[in-house]
């Protein structure tokens, strides 16, 4: 019966999994889908945001993410998610070079968690 049952960190899990899919892809749709209207951070909206993504994109291939810490805290239509991630970043067709990072992010519960 477990399998009937989807929780709030299984759903936020996978909308990381889809942003993740869709930045390696370098689907500016899939990336959309994930990020809140409402997003506001380093001066930047949900299209800022985007179009900021979009023209890395342009110069910058990111691949073979792994992501390492995914602790997620869920308190009611919020949640923080610690994460921990490397993945292999090559500039202008270069060699690649692995770079890692730990962010804390901050989901919101609307139709779905972005």
């Amino acid at each position: 019966m477990q399998w009937l049952v989807v929780t709030d960190r299984e759903k936020i899990l996978a909308q990381l999994d889809a942003f993740v899919a869709g930045v390696e892809a370098e689907d500016r749709a899939a990336i959309r889908q994930v990020i809140d209207e409402k997003y506001d951070a380093e001066g930047m909206d949900r299209d800022g945001v985007l179009e900021f993504l979009t023209d890395s994109l342009k110069t910058v291939d990111i691949f073979d993410t792994r992501l390492r810490r995914r602790d997620v805290t869920v308190d009611g239509d919020y949640a923080d998610l610690d994460l921990g991630a490397m993945a292999t970043v090559r500039i202008r067709a270069g060699a690649g070079d692995i770079h890692q990072g730990r962010w804390r992010l901050r989901w919101r519960l609307t139709d779905e968690w972005r």
